[in-house]
């Protein structure tokens, strides 16, 4: 993988430097790769503070880290006590632990995003909290890459789609008109999948 910064191509080796790149990747799998299954809410949304070398002394203290996550947890529409961003990631739902991902990636200043099925196996409530979400980090200027297979996906978070078989691009279609509004119809969305399919 390879990503422009600063006007030069920088090629991505490892996790390590993702994150020094600004690299937020969020798994489809969120029980088993997302979340750290063994703590707190809490300490998944805080955790990537901690591998960081920007690191605030005041957000060291358990205090400290505890008021961070519910910064970040309000930010996500993760409502909740400290008591409860204290309790296991796991007693979560599932979209409350895509919720809480998406936090720890906040936290940790990601501005790049690759996103794998974002809103897959999550309630209708938390898609839309969560498409609004990702479509604010889009105009926010930042990058936001998403891999789905879902039509629904693409039109409520897509304006660009770039069709991927057998690792070789097998088409491309935009969205986005010469008003800058972006609408798929159902013939492209047909394209889309002619293209996936051939």
């Amino acid at each position: 993988v390879h990503l422009m910064t600063g006007g030069d191509e920088v090629a991505v080796t490892g996790i390590r430097q993702a994150r020094k790149l600004g690299i937020g990747f969020v798994s489809m799998d969120r029980a088993h790769e997302g979340i750290y299954r063994d703590h707190s809410t809490s300490l998944n949304i805080v955790s990537e503070l901690l591998f960081s070398k920007k690191r605030e002394a005041p957000a060291l203290s358990r205090s400290g880290l505890l008021e961070r996550a519910g910064v970040e947890a309000k930010r996500v529409g993760l409502a909740g006590t400290i008591e409860q961003l204290d309790r296991p990631a796991t007693r979560l739902s599932g979209g409350q632990q895509q919720r809480v991902v998406l936090a720890r990636r906040l936290a940790g200043g990601a501005s790049v995003w690759v996103l794998d099925e974002p809103l897959g196996g999550v309630d209708m409530h938390s898609k839309e909290d969560i498409g609004e979400l990702i479509r604010e980090r889009a105009r926010a200027g930042e990058a936001v890459v998403v891999a789905t297979g879902d039509p629904a996906d693409i039109t409520a978070l897509c304006d660009r789609v770039v069709v991927l078989r057998a690792g070789e691009v097998a088409g491309e279609l935009d969205a986005v008109g010469a008003n800058g509004a972006v609408a798929w119809s159902d013939s492209a969305l047909g394209t889309i999948t002619g293209y996936a399919v051939r």
